[in-house]
């Protein structure tokens, strides 16, 4: 007797994880062939082409290999599709909505900034009066003088604005430094620069994870009389063990998903008011990859913490007023006393 197979088709979501089509296959029947088909036309719209090329090119020996793709990002489907679609809108938008490389000269307690052809630091919005600005920081602790190896991870920064009264922007993204530098001093020169820059008014704040990189940075923001720009810890989860009284954060589990959940929100919201093509990419990266200006973003957002920016305003505690009342013996009998 012949047992009824059903085919599923991987297309672009090799997912074996979190895969509704799958399944619902696998529930309505325990006989499912997988298969996955490469057609060009589906590859030929792919932003990203080269795990797939990869693939092609090694051609791998086991499914274990294949599902190796899959392996899930750290957004939900909607977030990712309203970044897809904001990817394939940047090259539509007009010219001042495109980020423009500029170098960063250091003048005193003060920066200026001035185009260039080429640069590690992108501007598209310059800073404003009374609007606050939240740095993200993301260091790392070596360099291409400290390393031979290359593709490692890059120091990266991001600025954020938030409420802008004159602009339809809101707490979006306004200028990167994205680079692998030199060394960690030549990196933390570039960050420094460009915060005296987006500080002229002195509303800019910066935060970013406590590693070595990140030490390295905070003594350099002291010795320029910036100490007090430095956030400091936030007890985002009300647990009580987090020592708000230290600079920066460490990445453990728990800031960690609070950090991805707030950039799943932050996406839906706001996903077509980022014009970073390389902050949108990287949130299109698997857990695993390299994501470095993605990680200075959701250091911007734990800066942020809950608030207008996600919609998760902070619930007022309502207190309940209490009406005392006091006996007292008035002619042999007890008579309440209202206060």
């Amino acid at each position: 007797m012949n047992k009824e197979v059903s085919i599923f088709w991987f297309r672009r979501d090799l997912r074996l994880e979190d895969n509704v089509g799958l399944f619902y296959a696998l529930s309505e029947n325990e006989n499912v062939l997988p298969i996955f088909i490469f057609d060009k036309n589906i590859l030929d719209k792919l932003e990203d082409k080269s795990q797939l090329r990869a693939y092609i090119k090694n051609n791998p020996l086991s499914i274990d290999e294949i599902f190796e793709f899959g392996k899930g990002g750290m957004f939900d489907e909607y977030a990712i599709e309203k970044i897809n679609v904001q990817i394939r809108e940047l090259p539509k938008v007009k010219q001042e909505l495109r980020p423009v490389p500029h170098r960063v000269t250091s003048i005193a307690n003060s920066a200026t900034v001035e185009p260039t052809d080429i640069s590690p630091i992108l501007i598209l919005e310059h800073p404003k009066p009374d609007i606050e600005y939240i740095f993200g920081y993301d260091g790392i602790s070596t360099s291409d003088l400290t390393s031979s190896e290359n593709g490692n991870s890059k120091l990266a920064a991001i600025v954020m604005k938030g409420v802008d009264p004159s602009s339809e922007m809101q707490f979006a993204p306004v200028a990167t430094y994205l680079e692998r530098p030199k060394s960690i001093e030549h990196g933390n020169i570039q960050v420094v620069n460009l915060f005296k820059y987006y500080n002229q008014y002195g509303k800019a704040k910066i935060m970013g994870e406590y590693n070595a990189g990140g030490e390295h940075a905070i003594q350099m923001f002291i010795n320029e009389g910036l100490g007090k720009h430095i956030l400091y810890r936030k007890d985002i989860n009300k647990n009580g063990w987090v020592d708000t009284k230290k600079l920066w954060f460490y990445r453990a589990d728990a800031i960690l998903n609070w950090q991805i959940e707030a950039a799943n929100i932050y996406f839906k919201k706001y996903s077509h008011m980022v014009y970073f093509k390389e902050l949108l990419m990287d949130a299109t990266k698997g857990k695993t990859e390299n994501a470095d200006l993605l990680d200075a973003f959701m250091a911007a957002l734990y800066a942020y913490g809950t608030g207008d920016l996600l919609g998760q305003k902070t619930k007022e505690k309502t207190v309940k007023k209490i009406q005392l009342v006091k006996y007292e013996m008035e002619g042999g009998r007890l008579v309440p006393k209202w206060y």
